[in-house]
């Protein structure tokens, strides 16, 4: 035996004695108000806070308070000898909030409380239309539905329910007072007449229902009669047809009320109920009812938004393919996607389309795990355009979920999501099934990145024609899913898997391999397509002559040259094909009116201005878009024909036969030789009623201000007058972006480059991967479009050290507002709470996740303690989990406790030192110390109740002493030899348990022991 296990043995033998001269703990009689343990106290009844547990649960270990065996003490309750009257101080001399004193709950065997209630007995009242209705009446009327909904929508008036709420620390009995309704007409009848068996708990609930209705089931009492409706109004009181006395009323719509300044709302919609704040007694709207019984229990919650769950995080559910161009008209659909892991229900989620047009789905609407659903034109009654169009999916509260908008359709071709979040092109749809793409395809750069660059459209015999792409961008470009096309094939050519163009280099499309014939007469035009379908770069021409290529000057125009370099810079001519008179840019479109209100050959126009000094004849000149040409001959009118110096010339549709379309279209002036285009603009949307003119070189606006024959006039541009665009962010973590536009009615359209788009001034995204993302503001005002471009860096969010020091979940009286949690922040740097959250519930499985709401701050070594007005968290009185979150969701901390019957009133859960938490009650000499053990990375507590009737016998249920001590933390330091000690356990296991425990651990424990068992 060593010197530790001789140290003790002297005290074994005494322990041995006294113990087993002692009554088992199960036998002792409640401790008296004198003793130092702490009896126990029932939980409070409030609905929030009450312990819960599945029926098939089973304690673990049983929370046994200790007890001084004399036989002292009365049953039910002396008041709690260890309350705080003042702020304390923990054993890390933190100060900690005041905690209110302890109440003794009231003995349930108490009987309940008779006729005689000063609330029933009152024999004189002042008149109800004086009585003051800005205190706490003594039973209130907290929440009114008057009819709900079936799963297809019917209204079902049975569905009503009249929910009352005693704010008194006693049970009160209801006998006596009567529901009364009285209509808009003043018609006055009975709904219920209560008796000695209606009781309200004490900071409780009653719930009356239909007993025809869905709530009956959970109710405390029923009736047919007199079922609610719009324009009622309501009262608790003693008599209906003439009442004496009125313990609180309400009113709705036009209902007419039972006493004077009686709250009156209007009328709700079905599934909305009239709920009262308890504590303000303001009355709001709800669309979650929570009628909720005297048990405390929540009546109807599997079918109501009592407790909802919680939104997905934006890209669970996903637009995730459409079909805008089908077969037949009929034949279109939008996919919905759920990517999570558990099945989802999307009732009350809504599509629309960029008209407005909305399809609510259904109640009962679930997509499964890793499914999809598939919504059809005909059932969602929206029809897709298929030329520009958005469809936008979205949460039940209207914000933005998932969007998408394309400006070009091909006939049985799909949007398709693919791996990196865009939607791309399709030639296999697949409704209800994985994705099938044509190539892989990729986030697109900006426009004018990726252009044509030469065309070699008529070679010499034996040579091949080609395309020649160039990449302007000082970075490397993914051309999967690009396309090149020609004026008459439809879908061209189509890049592959791995296709990139270097920075600052050419791509050469050979004939052979695209399949593209170019024209060498006639009208040929090579159009550059994004993956998406959008136009990237376009050109056309009209002629060529053989062993001649198209390439793009510096200025960006087009020339002829007799020297093709694919795969090089442009060389041009030495002596380039002469110019004709005036040279380019001396004529040029001054103004576009492709889409007027009034259809029809007279209202489409096309200006040219003459910005030289000389007169200009047009005689031999093209002017063609899309499938029309118009050329100028002699048998034009002179005033068709000749633009004076500084003038303008109007073209009207009716003259050139030009229909030019509403999107995506090119306009090109050609010189007469057919070939130099003297100017071409390019638009990829119209307005209405708006023309699109010159505005600066390079650049056209739209203007709702016409101008035909004269200068072009523009509105204010739309900008904005202040914005707010990251430079960086994180992964999984809302990024908010703001814009504030300068004039009225201007949309705002954000591309975050990742394929999805919000159409919010205001709005958030976040961000699955990481990676640097090219996105986008757009500013529409209805008349034109604005783009600026920006871009994010988006990383991963950092570990900071921020956890939970202690938990308050069982104040004294109402819980509700009174639970707290106290963080520490022990990083190097300020930790601000936006974005954190706390998880809470009874199980892991069922935990529900609660953000910080207020934009609080924490500095290095500081502590902060968080409320219900902080976060909306309830801690459980029994078992509960806890997490703590980062805003990119991940769970930084993980806390379990369970206290068999409940925790005590005002005991507090702290962390005393590293791995160690302690239940305080509310002595500081009265603690359980138990060890902080990893889980999975992040520290999780888990908290097993102390067992006061330490059983040293083997296979025992309860737990043993030294079972308890060898949950402690190693510690490598002697036991102290003075030490009182009182155990029943071996030498062997003493010497084996004690020479790793804490001093700590040890000291306090002893000190629960000896004060329990020896009176000390």
């Amino acid at each position: 035996m060593n010197g530790k296990s001789a140290a003790v043995l002297p005290a074994l033998i005494i322990f041995s004695i006294v113990f087993s001269s002692l009554p088992s703990l199960a036998d002792t009689t409640d401790v008296g108000a004198g003793d130092l343990s702490v009896p126990e106290i029932p939980t409070d009844d409030g609905p929030d806070s009450a312990p819960s547990s599945s029926p098939d649960e089973k304690p673990l270990v049983s929370d046994v308070a200790l007890t001084v065996p004399d036989g002292s003490g009365t049953a039910n309750g002396p008041t709690d000898p260890n309350v705080f009257e003042t702020p304390r101080s923990d054993l890390a001399g933190k100060e900690l909030p005041e905690t209110p004193p302890a109440t003794a709950t009231p003995n349930p065997d108490t009987p309940e409380i008779s006729q005689s209630s000063p609330l029933l007995t009152a024999t004189t009242v002042e008149p109800p239309s004086t009585r003051d209705l800005t205190g706490t009446p003594e039973i209130m009327i907290s929440e009114v539905q008057i009819e709900g909904t079936d799963a297809t929508g019917k209204i079902i008036t049975a569905d009503e329910f009249i929910e009352l709420y005693n704010p008194g620390k006693d049970r009160t009995s209801l006998s006596g007072l009567k529901l009364c309704r009285k209509t808009s007409g003043a018609t006055t009848s009975q709904i219920k007449s209560f008796s000695d068996d209606d009781i309200v708990p004490a900071e409780g609930y009653y719930l009356f229902a239909n007993s025809d209705g869905k709530f009956a089931s959970g109710a405390d009492t029923g009736a047919k009669s007199s079922p609610l409706a719009k324009d009622n109004g309501i009262a608790l009181a003693d008599n209906c047809a003439s009442p004496t006395r009125i313990i609180d009323s309400l009113a709705w719509g036009a209902g007419k009320t039972f006493e004077t300044n009686t709250p009156k709302l209007g009328n709700p919609s079905a599934d909305q109920s009239l709920v009262r704040d308890t504590e303000t007694l303001n009355w709001s709207f709800s669309d979650c009812p929570t009628p909720t019984n005297s048990e405390g229990t929540g009546v109807g919650e599997t079918t109501l938004c009592a407790k909802p769950d919680p939104l997905p995080p934006i890209g669970t559910l996903v637009i995730n393919e459409i079909l805008p161009y089908p077969e037949t008209a009929t034949d279109e659909w939008i996919e919905i996607r759920n990517t999570g892991t558990a099945k989802m229900s999307v009732a009350g989620w809504k599509l629309t389309d960029a008209s407005g047009k909305a399809y609510p789905f259904p109640k009962g609407t679930v997509i499964e795990a890793a499914g999809y659903l598939v919504i059809s034109g005909t059932t969602s009654g929206i029809t897709l355009n298929n030329d520009k169009e958005t469809v936008s999916f979205l949460f039940p509260d209207g914000r933005e979920a998932d969007s998408f908008e394309y400006t070009h359709a091909e006939k049985m071709t799909s949007y398709a999501r693919s791996d990196n979040g865009n939607l791309v092109l399709t030639h296999t749809p697949t409704p209800g099934g994985n994705n099938i793409f044509d190539p892989e395809r990729n986030i697109p750069p900006p426009i004018g990145t990726i252009v044509i660059n030469e065309l070699f459209p008529y070679p010499d015999t034996g040579e091949e024609e080609w395309i020649e792409i160039r990449n302007t961008a000082s970075e490397e470009i993914s051309l999967e899913g690009w396309r090149v096309k020609d004026a008459s094939s439809g879908v061209g050519y189509v890049f592959p898997t791995g296709t990139t163009l270097n920075p600052n280099g050419f791509l050469i499309l050979g004939g052979e391999i695209s399949k593209i014939a170019l024209n060498n007469s006639g009208h040929e035009s090579v159009t550059l397509l994004f993956p998406d379908g959008s136009v990237a770069d376009t050109y056309s021409y009209e002629k060529t002559e053989a062993g001649t290529s198209y390439a793009r000057s510096d200025t960006d125009i087009f020339l002829l040259t007799h020297v093709p370099s694919p795969g090089k810079p442009n060389v041009f001519d030495s002596e380039p094909t002469a110019f004709p008179t005036p040279p380019v840019g001396v004529i040029r479109i001054s103004e576009l009116f492709p889409n007027p209100r009034q259809k029809g050959e007279g209202n489409e126009w096309i200006e040219l201005e003459n910005t030289g000094t000389d007169p200009v004849s047009l005689v031999g000149w093209t002017l063609r878009s899309g499938s029309g040409k118009f050329t100028w001959t002699e048998k034009i009118a002179p005033e068709n024909r000749e633009i004076p110096p500084g003038g303008f010339l109007v073209l009207q549709r009716s003259l050139t036969k030009i229909a030019m379309r509403n999107s995506d279209a090119t306009v090109v002036l050609l010189a007469p030789d057919g070939t130099t285009i003297m100017d071409s603009v390019i638009y990829t949307y119209t307005t209405e009623g708006a023309s699109f003119g010159f505005f600066e070189t390079g650049r056209f606006r739209w203007s709702k201000t016409l101008t035909p024959g004269s200068a072009n006039v523009f509105g204010k541009e739309p900008a904005t007058k202040k914005s707010s665009i990251p430079k960086k962010g994180y992964v999984n973590v809302l990024v908010p972006f703001s814009a504030i536009g300068n004039g009225k009615n201007i949309r705002f359209v954000w591309d975050f480059g990742d394929g999805h788009r919000s159409y919010l001034p205001t709005t958030s995204h976040r961000f699955v991967k990481s990676g640097t993302y090219r996105g986008s503001l757009t500013l529409r005002d209805g008349i034109e479009e604005i783009v600026k471009p920006f871009t994010i860096t988006i990383g991963k969010y950092p570990r900071r050290d921020l956890h939970i020091t202690e938990i308050f979940p069982n104040p004294a009286g109402k819980d509700t507002g009174n639970e707290w949690i106290r963080l520490k922040n022990d990083d190097a740097k300020a930790i601000n709470l936006t974005g954190w959250s706390i998880a809470t519930a009874t199980e892991k499985t069922r935990l529900v996740n609660h953000a910080i709401l207020s934009d609080r701050s924490v500095g290095p070594g500081q502590d902060i303690i968080l409320t219900r007005a902080d976060s909306r968290f309830t801690l459980p009185n029994e078992r509960a989990v806890i997490e703590l979150r980062s805003p990119d969701g991940k769970t930084t901390q993980t806390l379990t406790y369970f206290r068999d019957g409940g925790v005590q009133n005002n005991a507090i859960f702290t962390e005393y030192g590293e791995s160690l938490w302690a239940w305080s009650v509310p002595a500081p000499e009265d603690v359980i110390i138990v060890p902080m053990i990893e889980n999975n990375g992040a520290k999780e507590t888990s908290v097993t109740p102390y067992e006061s009737g330490m059983s040293t016998e083997p296979n025992s249920d309860r737990l043993s002493f030294n079972e308890f001590i060898t949950i402690g933390t190693p510690y490598e330091a002697p036991f102290p030899d003075s030490a009182p000690l009182v155990l029943g356990v071996s030498d062997e296991r003493l010497d084996r348990d004690f020479s790793s425990a804490k001093p700590s651990f040890v000291e306090i424990l002893f000190r629960l022991l000896n004060s329990a068992i020896l009176g000390t």
